[in-house]
């Protein structure tokens, strides 16, 4: 940073002042104040030389410089001088007006300042009269943390005639940043910001995204033409509230439909904005009224290297933008939908839309979440493929619950008796206590090691995780599962069932062979080094 450039010069000086007092003196926090002096009389020495007769595109670059390393403190005194720093908008040099509304920005945004106010009105009319491209974005820039109130009309006009206008390839670049200030701005006063889900308003074809596993499953509770395809079930649905039962699909996507022989490729994904049925769908289904703008993220599945640079997403980003006059915002972030391309086998892309968090309230229940904790569509699958063997309030406990999703999803599925919970992680178990309560169920959830836990009566049914072993010995592994499987014969009444979720498989077969009673009736794929472990505990006798 510019001032620490300048330590050694300073920590001399903290040595020349201290002379002999040894160690008496708190150096860092004289060394901080020495700092804090030096800065200040630097700003004050560039803020002279810039009002007199100094470079001026420089000086108020070297002012940024300062608040980009220090942003509070140096905000906070060249604040005190706000208004020196507004004429400089009228500057004929273009950066320089540009530096000025950019360090405006800047003090707007890191301190309260009470010049917002004064410098509202002559930022407004410098952005008006501009004719550098480059340079309005950046007056919007720091009209974004004023009161815009008074301006809404005329921001709205000039977003209206950015949009209408045919750009040259050279103004594009310019365009779109000052079309993303102004949408910002606008989202914020006259514009609607997020959409909400207005539900079906007429069938619509849909793919939905699911691990093979559970796929015909899917395909069975939603009956009629499901089908099973490669990713999912793809289906043609009327009622999207069938979508709330169905727990096991990973994301819902909405097919596009395209205009007759319009093969989507690299070159004419413009064409998605203007040759689809993506803006009459996105006007259905979030309740637009044909002139509202949707912010989306783009993203392409393809095989080739190219499509997942982001230079080429932004590319292809800004020109639906373009091609829809606006109504597509291209956001890196906070967007409300995500178009999806995946490219076809015969060339083209299939396109697709998601709605981000709008169409899915399956597991709102799911407040608390650590970073060990299973998915609640992986549970959800876990218990579908095991829903076979559960029994009907039952007693059943989770050795290792973490924050309870898979209790919960398996009480959904068939509803259990007694429910326990049981993990040495406090953290985990106040969580699941949340999680619990939001799911309208009641847990005995309790901070203890399975190892330790006792109970007055058997179990009928242990379902659980198993933590990752990956860093332990293979002797700490072995003195593990079977501890595991010792507490498990304790606690469990005969013919009880155990469904373990474990990615070590040889030790859950040894397990099994080394205590009698225990069958091995069947085993699930979950993912790749990771299986689902169905198991009958039969009485024993001698």
């Amino acid at each position: 940073m510019y001032y620490y450039s300048n330590f050694k010069k300073i920590n001399n000086g903290v040595k020349q002042q201290n002379g002999n007092m040894g160690n008496s003196v708190d150096l860092p926090i004289l060394f901080i104040k020495i700092v804090g002096d030096y800065m200040d009389k630097r700003i004050e020495e560039l803020l002279q030389h810039l009002l007199e007769e100094g470079q001026h595109r420089g000086d108020l670059s070297e002012l940024r410089k300062m608040i980009r390393e220090n942003p509070v403190e140096a905000s906070r005194i060249v604040a005190n001088h706000i208004m020196d720093i507004v004429p400089f908008l009228a500057d004929p040099d273009a950066k320089t007006r540009k530096n000025a509304a950019s360090l405006l920005s800047d003090i707007l945004y890191n301190t309260d300042s009470s010049g917002r106010h004064m410098v509202a009105q002559p930022l407004f009319d410098a952005y008006m009269k501009e004719e550098t491209l480059f340079v309005r974005g950046a007056y919007l820039l720091a009209l974004s943390y004023c009161d815009c109130e008074p301006y809404m009309t005329q921001f709205t006009n000039r977003l209206t005639f950015i949009n209408e206008k045919d750009w040259d390839e050279t103004e594009k670049k310019h365009i779109r940043e000052e079309r993303r200030e102004l949408e910002s701005i606008l989202s914020g006063g006259s514009l609607a910001g997020k959409h909400s889900f207005e539900h079906f308003k007429k069938p619509y074809e849909m793919l939905l995204l699911s691990d093979a596993p559970v796929r015909e499953s899917i395909a069975a509770e939603l009956g009629g033409d499901a089908r099973v395809v490669g990713g999912g079930v793809r289906t043609r649905l009327e009622d999207d509230r069938i979508l709330s039962k169905i727990r096991t699909y990973k994301e819902a996507w909405f097919l596009i439909p395209v205009k007759k022989g319009l093969v989507l490729d690299e070159k004419n994904l413009a064409e998605l904005a203007t040759g689809s049925r993506l803006l009459p769908m996105l006007d259905e289904l979030l309740g637009g009224d044909g002139t509202d703008s949707y912010s989306f993220r783009l993203e392409i599945h393809s095989p080739k290297k190219e499509n997942q640079l982001g230079a080429f997403l932004r590319k292809k980003g800004f020109e639906l933008e373009e091609a829809s006059k606006g109504r597509l915002r291209n956001l890196p972030s906070n967007y409300e939908i995500t178009l999806i391309l995946v490219a076809r086998k015969s060339g083209g892309f299939a396109p697709y839309l998601r709605l981000d968090e709008s169409l899915d309230h399956r597991f709102d229940y799911r407040s608390k979440v650590e970073a060990t904790s299973m998915m609640p569509v992986r549970a959800a699958e876990v218990v579908e493929l095991i829903r076979p063997y559960l029994g009907e309030g039952v007693q059943i406990i989770d050795p290792f619950c973490g924050v309870g999703t898979l209790l919960i999803e398996r009480h959904k599925a068939v509803p259990a008796g007694e429910i326990y919970g049981t993990d040495i992680y406090e953290h985990a178990i106040i969580g699941a206590r949340e999680n619990t309560k939001n799911a309208g169920m009641i847990v005995h959830y309790i901070n203890r090691d399975y190892f330790d836990f006792t109970h007055e009566y058997l179990f009928d049914e242990v379902i659980t995780e198993f933590p990752d072993l990956y860093g332990k010995s293979p002797k700490e592994r072995d003195g593990f599962y079977r501890s595991f499987f010792d507490k498990s014969m304790e606690i469990t009444c005969p013919n009880a069932m155990l469904f373990l979720v474990s990615s070590e498989e040889n030790q859950v077969k040894k397990q099994i062979r080394l205590h009698k009673g225990l069958k091995l009736v069947r085993t699930f794929e979950l993912r790749k080094h990771q299986n689902i472990y169905i198991i009958e505990k039969k009485a024993v006798t001698e």
